[in-house]
């Protein structure tokens, strides 16, 4: 079953939060070619750290345009606090609409650049897609940039309704 080897690191990796056992399975799995493993070993070596070997595991599968391997590239370079090359693989992934990617360009934008109007624009597109963390940070965005309570009110407010909806269809997850 194709599946399984990603359930196995999956589950060793989220569940379990056994990172030494999801990064051999991982390994082995993609030595045997199985599809999904490069942003896995490039995952659990960014939890465990180990900014070099993630990024080695990361740039050939995120130069291939794999959105998950650019994902999680910018994420490693964000903790590095290198501002080109995280903005260069987040863009590219929000370009192919990755939520985590536009909600990474306004950390960028915020945190790394001290650019709060961009910063308030990412968490504009992560909110107009239905993101519970963007709609969250726009909220934030509208109470500390503009001073309109107001605005972020309502944003704060559609993140509980969204959120609270969710939970009572089953759909929600350990962010809501």
């Amino acid at each position: 079953d194709k599946d399984s080897a990603a359930y196995v690191v999956d589950i060793y990796q989220f569940e379990l939060k056994e990172l030494d056992l999801a990064l051999s399975y991982a390994r082995k799995y993609d030595a045997a070619g199985m599809s999904g493993m490069k942003e896995r070993i490039g995952t659990v070596l960014f939890l465990q750290k180990k900014y070099a070997e993630a990024k080695s595991a990361l740039l050939p599968c995120a130069e291939k345009d794999s959105v998950p391997c650019m994902s999680v590239l910018a994420l490693v370079y964000y903790e590095e606090k290198d501002v080109v090359n995280s903005k260069k693989w987040a863009s590219k992934s929000a370009a192919k609409d990755q939520i985590a990617a536009i909600n990474l360009m306004a950390r960028i934008s915020l945190y790394l650049e001290y650019d709060l109007a961009t910063a308030k624009t990412w968490y504009q597109k992560s909110a107009s897609k239905g993101d519970l963390e963007g709609m969250h940070s726009l909220g934030s965005t509208f109470a500390l940039l503009d001073n309109d309570i107001k605005m972020a009110c309502f944003w704060w407010g559609q993140t509980f309704l969204k959120g609270g909806a969710q939970q009572k269809a089953g759909t929600d997850t350990d962010t809501t």
